[in-house]
């Protein structure tokens, strides 16, 4: 069951309303170019068969928060499927190609963070 928040409930002087609004555009800057570009970035480092199964784990964390923030309980389903995509990450993190195209070591690594 959807919780929907009185429009009159305020949280440290904030409206939920205004809470709300802030957290949607949040997620929708992070998921829209933060996430993309924190990818693009990471693949430098790791190969592209190894990070982007983790997309996946989006569905995970919605799965698991979904009670607590918003009210929704997941159903039976819901939470087979994040067991299933843990458990893909898992295989993929174990046995998955962990060979980088570009050789990058580790002093390279530390000298892109300077």
């Amino acid at each position: 069951s959807h919780l929907a928040p009185d429009n009159n409930s305020t949280i440290d002087g904030l409206s939920t309303e205004t809470i709300a609004v802030a957290l949607r555009f949040a997620g929708m800057i992070g998921m829209t170019f933060l996430n993309p570009l924190f990818c693009v970035l990471a693949m430098n480092y790791a190969s592209p068969s190894i990070l982007a199964p983790f997309s996946g784990l989006t569905l995970v964390w919605i799965v698991l928060l979904s009670e607590t923030m918003i009210g929704e309980k997941p159903n039976k389903a819901q939470i087979q499927a994040a067991v299933y995509i843990v458990v893909g990450e898992i295989i993929v993190a174990i046995w998955g190609d962990h060979t980088n195209d570009e050789g990058v070591d580790l002093q390279e690594l530390e000298d892109s963070y300077k």
